[in-house]
């Protein structure tokens, strides 16, 4: 008599098949550039992804001659042949594949597929991790519910710091993650290494500054110590020894505020005076303005664009503040998004979206504040984008 699991495994074989099966679909998936042409089944699509449950839905795409019509430029064929098939084994794929595969799963909304990729490479492909942390932290950037991967990303980065800084690719290092990185602390390495690289850092980042200092203008060291201002507080000093510091540290003492640099040779002469550091504090303006300046990508492109400030503002008044609805987004690198077949949305889970003369709010994960009193869709007559 079978058990429930080889009914299980009977059931599994009979949906590979109809995955397979060309003559029962009712969907063509044009992907990549070139347009490559997929034939699937939208009730199977639809169940493992709310993308598609979105872009798939009846009141957002019309049957031609029978068949659901829809194209994903921003996807290699290649690999959404392998997400289609419904079987995937990571361990004959190269690392430069996995990772398209773990960003197009993020695409599609598989997360488990995503969840379990992070985890075959923490698990069994170490090495790509290893070999180029600076590539992890940038699809983070884009992808950031990346966490598992990220926090292996950064410890191992603790635990290896030379990891980072002897990279070819830490000079594209986005600021963001170099804070984080030594906020984090604990890095195994001399401090002494790490103002070292820190100055490299700062000085890639300025393509004209030459890397002899005693060629520098007060408009070169104001430019890098701009740059680098944030970085300071993040520098145990008290750990750099005199002779490192009169080694490499004086010569870019313009790069200091004059306090901290008194306060550092202070503390030589008396270790028992603590090396304080204490930066401007960073300027603001409150305001009442609702609007918020950013560019949405191109309605020919699918793009999430790196970071953005962006609020959905809802209020019947707009002249009446005090009764507005306001949601700041909590994931920065969800903001906005704009599909070939869609868009533009706003958060990474659909909470504001609008295709055509439509618009449907699926959630509020990411701009939490904002409600639509259960209304879930409506018909748009117009919208404005201030730029």
């Amino acid at each position: 008599m079978p058990t429930v699991s080889e009914f299980q495994f009977e059931f599994y074989n009979d949906i590979v098949k109809l995955l397979r099966d060309s003559d029962t679909h009712d969907s063509v998936i044009r992907v990549g550039k070139e347009k490559r042409e997929f034939r699937a089944h939208r009730v199977i699509l639809c169940a493992r992804s709310s993308y598609f449950r979105t872009v798939l839905s009846p009141q957002w795409v019309k049957k031609q001659n029978g068949e659901f019509i829809l194209a994903i430029p921003n996807i290699l064929p290649d690999i959404f042949e392998i997400i289609l098939d419904g079987s995937i084994n990571l361990e004959v794929h190269e690392d430069a594949d996995i990772l398209k595969l773990l960003v197009a799963a993020d695409e599609l909304r598989l997360d488990n597929l995503a969840t379990y990729i992070q985890m075959y490479l923490i698990k069994k492909r170490t090495q790509l991790i290893r070999n180029d942390p600076v590539q992890i932290l940038k699809i983070f950037l884009q992808h950031p519910k990346f966490t598992n991967l990220h926090d292996f990303c950064l410890e191992t980065i603790r635990e290896s710091p030379k990891l980072l800084f002897a990279s070819d690719n830490f000079f594209s290092l986005d600021e963001t993650h170099f804070e984080l990185i030594l906020e984090r602390g604990n890095l195994l390495i001399e401090e002494i290494e790490i103002w070292d690289n820190l100055v490299k850092w700062g000085i890639a980042q300025h393509p004209n500054l030459s890397n002899d200092v005693s060629q520098w203008s007060s408009y070169d060291f104001r430019n890098i110590a701009t740059t680098l201002q944030k970085f300071l507080p993040l520098i145990n000093w008290s750990q750099i020894a005199s002779r490192e510091f009169q080694q490499k540290v004086m010569p870019y003492k313009d790069i200091l505020p004059r306090m901290l640099y008194e306060n550092i040779i202070n503390h030589y002469l008396n270790p028992d005076i603590p090396v304080r550091v204490s930066l401007p504090a960073r300027s603001s303006n409150p305001s009442t303005r609702l609007n918020r300046n950013f560019t949405l990508p191109s309605r020919n492109s699918s793009l999430r664009p790196t970071r953005f400030d962006s609020t959905i503002v809802n209020s019947k008044i707009a002249a009446n503040i005090s009764s507005a609805q306001v949601g700041r987004i909590n994931l920065p690198n969800h903001a906005t998004y704009n599909d070939i077949n869609y868009g533009p949305s706003f958060g990474g889970s659909y909470d504001f979206y609008i295709k055509g003369n439509n618009w449907g709010s699926d959630s509020t994960e990411h701009y939490p504040g904002v409600t639509f009193h259960n209304i879930r869709s409506g018909h748009l007559q117009e919208y404005e984008v201030y730029q």
